[in-house]
Parts: C-alpha cells; structure tokens; sequence
C-alpha cells in the first residue's frame, strides 16, 4: 500500500503539531519518526493510520495497483502498537490471540500456540491484568507483528521494556517483518535499529 501526506498540518487550538509535511510511505519502507516527548510523533501515526483527520492537506492512500482505496477501507490493512492502546485483561495470553485471530489471519507459517511460545512469557495461563507493563507491553506487540497487515506503527516500542525487552523487539521485527512497511515513532534510537531512513517531527513546526 502507497500513502501519502500532501502538505499535510495538524493543529490543536490554535498550536500547530506540525505542517507543510510531505511525506510518501511506499511499500516495504522502513521510517522512523523522532522528536521529544508532547513534539507530535503520536498525532503523526495516528494520522497516518487514519484514526484521526488533518488540519490542512490531504492524504491518500492506494494498493499496489494504483487504485486508490477509501479511508474506510484500509483499517484491516494497518497494525498499531502503543503503550496507550488497552487489552482485553479478562483474558489469558491464548485467549487474546484467538479474539485477535477472529479479525485478522497470522502471518504465514504461525499458529496460536507459535505466539504463545514467541511472547517468552511464563504462566501465561494468567489473566493478562496480573501481568507486567512490560509484559503487556510484548503482547501488543507480538499482536501488531505476528498479524497480517500491509503497514507496522509502533509508537514507542520500548516503553516498559528493559534490555532484553528491546532485543526481543528487535528480534520479532527481523523475523516478521517480512518486507512490509515499518514506521516506528520514538525519542529512544534504540529503536531505530530496523529502520533505513528518519523523519524529524521538529523540521516542520
């Protein structure tokens, strides 16, 4: 999938998060979006994603045939992953992989118990509100990778992760990412490491 931002601006009140941005996201490309904490690096996923509308500019999205797709129709093609994004703790870990499986296939190759097996979790009998911020943490994002979808986001992807966390991250994304589209946003270059090229929300306040 092909997106585009075209001279795209976000304006909460009257404060710009960012404008005059250009951007075209192409199949397989691997971004990172950097800034410091409150710069706009989230509204930018977000925008990107669809999940909310621009100030000024337009954005486009189209498959792989140039055909352009409407914003109603691109959700499915799209994983998100951020610490704010909430999970269904009355379930265990399997529980929340086969709710999640109802709506999206897994990635070729990967069964339920794969995922179990992937998340390195002990006891994940448990229900997932018992369950570690780091924890939870790996569980969305085993859920936005080991998931078909056209375009990653992840927002802040270490966030509650220690050392080993961040390699395990890294290592699901080598694994899984399988050439689709990456964008990561994070003030942490630590993970930048699967990326190839970096956009500076700074450059257009």
């Amino acid at each position: 999938m092909l997106i585009q931002l075209i001279d795209a601006g976000k304006r909460y009140h009257n404060d710009w998060i960012f404008k005059n941005l250009n951007l075209t996201i192409k199949e397989g490309d691997k971004i990172g979006i950097s800034g410091p904490n409150g710069s706009g690096k989230s509204t930018l996923l977000k925008i990107i994603s669809g999940q909310t509308s621009l100030t000024k500019g337009r954005r486009t999205y189209q498959n792989e045939n140039s055909i352009s797709l409407e914003e109603e129709n691109i959700y499915d093609k799209i994983s998100f992953a951020a610490p704010y994004i909430e999970l269904i703790e009355e379930f265990n870990l399997l529980e929340m992989i086969n709710f999640y499986h109802k709506f999206r296939p897994l990635v070729k190759g990967l069964k339920e118990y794969d995922l179990v097996e992937l998340s390195t979790i002990s006891h994940t009998n448990k229900l997932i509100k018992t369950y570690s911020s780091g924890m939870k943490q790996r569980v969305k994002l085993l859920l936005a990778l080991c998931f078909e979808a056209e375009v990653i986001l992840l927002d802040e992807p270490s966030t509650n992760l220690d050392k080993e966390g961040v390699e395990w991250t890294n290592n699901l994304i080598y694994s899984y990412l399988l050439g689709r589209t990456l964008i990561i946003a994070s003030n942490d270059v630590k993970d930048f490491d699967n990326i190839n090229s970096e956009l500076d929300i700074r450059d257009y306040k």
